[in-house]
């Protein structure tokens, strides 16, 4: 009798073990797919540096419209008068 609960716990142990690996295995992969996700996200530098530099076209083309808009003005006054 001392036999079957020896058994009955080697072979539960082993159902553990068994389980234990698998849990591992997919622990590596989700570690494997979070560092593929991080390296294809941009960090927070790359975009505050992105939204710098459209700020910095966009005044850059607003000072162009305000003087072509202003020279047609003037133009067109001139014209008129």
């Amino acid at each position: 009798m001392s036999d079957e609960p020896d058994n009955l716990v080697l072979r539960m142990l082993g159902e553990m073990r068994a389980e234990i690996g698998g849990m591992r295995s997919e622990m590596t992969e989700m570690r494997a797919e979070i560092a593929d996700v991080r390296t294809g996200m941009a960090t927070k530098g790359d975009l505050q540096s992105e939204i710098n530099s459209l700020r910095a076209d966009i005044a850059s083309d607003i000072t162009l419209l305000r003087k072509d808009v202003g020279d047609q003005i003037a133009g067109l006054r001139h014209a008129v008068t």
